[in-house]
């Protein structure tokens, strides 16, 4: 799956409701773990909210 909120919609929160939603889900249905892949040519930013949400990098190509 793949996920964007498009520029106008950047910087209003809505990155964070809908990754907090799916860590809810997450946890109710017993997942063992999340998987993020990130291209940061889209936004340069978008690295540093994962980070803030307790992911780490593993591997940068």
């Amino acid at each position: 799956s793949l996920l964007m909120v498009h520029e106008a919609f950047r910087g209003m929160g809505y990155g964070k409701e809908i990754y907090d939603e799916i860590e809810d889900y997450s946890r109710k249905h017993n997942l063992k773990g999340i998987r993020i892949d990130v291209v940061c040519e889209y936004n340069g930013t978008v690295l540093q909210f994962w980070k803030n949400r307790g992911f780490k990098e593993i591997k940068g190509i």
